[in-house]
């Protein structure tokens, strides 16, 4: 799981299975450990298995007390992966790269209907 600023106010949040690469994203106009919780419940629900373990860079807004503490609510393992490592979390580095040139760079960041855009 990671994100990525795509814009000033646009930040992309991304998970892959790691087996099945199954991709759930989310859009946020912040990276806070608030959206992240509403993306880890999305992630719950719209993944058709159960989460066994997260694994991220050293981002602040997954190392929030109140995302910490939901993660060992739900029994899910957290692996940050350590500082200056991306090739270590490569898959969802990679798909950052493919939305950007194949997503991103092709629509209005402003349009209202984005996260439909998105999912399609």
């Amino acid at each position: 799981m990671d994100v990525c600023k795509i814009r000033p106010s646009i930040y992309q949040y991304t998970a892959i299975d790691d087996c099945s690469r199954y991709k759930i994203l989310g859009v946020y106009n912040r990276a806070t450990a608030t959206n992240t919780l509403d993306f880890l419940e999305r992630l719950i629900e719209e993944m058709p298995f159960p989460i066994q373990r997260i694994q991220t860079d050293r981002g602040r807004e997954f190392f929030a007390e109140t995302v910490q503490r939901r993660l060992m609510d739900w029994a899910i393992k957290f692996r940050p992966i350590p500082p200056r490592s991306p090739h270590l979390n490569g898959k969802v580095e990679r798909t950052h790269r493919a939305d950007r040139e194949e997503f991103w760079d092709m629509i209005d960041p402003k349009d209202p209907e984005i996260e439909a855009k998105l999912a399609e």
